[in-house]
């Protein structure tokens, strides 16, 4: 049984090969039993690793039963507006109770379009990799492990201090525009007719 006030990791992936996701601009709010929203999560607020793979997080989860309703679009040229909307909604989780499938009330759950995988964080050398139930590192098709560098949107940057004072402060003589002053310093130099494209060929 989990508790109130647990956070939560989420993997989410589209079980039908029409629905891809990262050609959808999908959204998933959670909902309680009686509908209210919880949690509101776009597309920009997961993470994706190098699979194409996305993850959301719940944070400080009250008691209750929470479904997950995804909305979507999938191409369709029957329709005006060239697309066909899609939904998937279906039991997720249960805090402060038992977290069985009795509380789904949306049909089979063999119709589900989404899968919803929870996931957790492992500590290794001092970094946090997504790991399974049993602390086992979840690793990509590739066999590397999945750093979790994306919670609700805020980036968390995979560099020490020392390195990001250099990307917003720094300045140096290697020809290289790879940071923030020197960025500007080359846009200060466009002329105002100039495009982007009229930089980069000079």
């Amino acid at each position: 049984m989990k508790y109130a006030g647990t956070d939560l990791k989420y993997k989410v992936t589209s079980t039908v090969e029409y629905l891809v996701l990262s050609d959808n601009d999908f959204t998933i709010a959670i909902k309680n039993r009686w509908g209210k929203v919880l949690y509101e999560i776009a597309k920009e607020d997961c993470f994706v690793d190098s699979d194409g793979n996305y993850y959301f997080t719940m944070e400080n989860v009250p008691s209750g039963v929470f479904y997950a309703y995804f909305s979507g679009s999938i191409d369709d040229n029957d329709y005006e507006k060239s697309s066909r909307n899609v939904t998937d909604v279906q039991h997720l989780i249960t805090i402060g109770g038992c977290d069985c499938k009795n509380y789904n009330n949306f049909g089979c759950c063999d119709s589900n379009i989404i899968q919803y995988e929870q996931v957790w964080t492992v500590n290794i050398d001092g970094e946090e990799y997504l790991c399974d139930r049993d602390g086992n590192a979840i690793c990509t098709s590739d066999g590397n492990k999945i750093q979790f560098v994306r919670s609700n949107g805020n980036v968390v940057l995979d560099m020490t201090g020392d390195e990001f004072k250099e990307l917003v402060e720094g300045r140096n003589q290697d020809d290289k525009i790879d940071t923030i002053p020197e960025a500007m310093d080359a846009l200060n130099d466009v002329e105002p007719t100039s495009s982007v494209e009229d930089m980069w060929n000079n």
